[in-house]
């Protein structure tokens, strides 16, 4: 018994720890909306990244996030975001990196999930529920 709580113990520090080490790559707007983007560890468990979803939904509250575990082509996709929602025109056309995006866009935060609008909570790049934030 005493073995099994230290291993508990020893893994929720652990998860804490690769918990903080996210990276705020930095915001956009596009479609009326602004973004955040955070970058995790690649090995960051669904336990991290709800504790960091957590955290950064204090730091920034009733802010729409978007969490990638790779930054190689957050650039492209944050153009392609601007020229998908643009309604003027002007903006260039930028491909979709949709093989990076399958592999790498991990969840968003935002208040427009499948399973309850308007309540801030952790979803897939699909809008499937993980966890409310508030």
């Amino acid at each position: 018994m005493k073995n099994v709580l230290i291993s508990i113990i020893v893994f929720l520090f652990a998860q804490n720890l690769l918990a903080d080490e996210y990276t705020e790559w930095g915001s956009y707007e596009a479609g009326g909306w602004s973004w955040k983007v955070i970058i995790i560890p690649k090995n960051s468990s669904s336990e991290a990244l709800l504790y960091i979803a957590k955290d950064i939904s204090k730091k920034y509250p009733k802010t729409r996030v978007r969490f990638f575990n790779d930054d190689t082509k957050i650039q492209q996709f944050v153009d392609r975001d601007r020229y998908f929602n643009d309604r003027t025109g002007k903006v260039k056309k930028v491909p979709f990196p949709t093989i990076w995006v399958k592999a790498h866009h991990i969840a968003n935060i935002n208040e427009r999930s499948n399973r309850a609008r308007k309540k801030w909570q952790l979803v897939t790049r699909y809008g499937e529920h993980i966890a409310y934030l508030e």
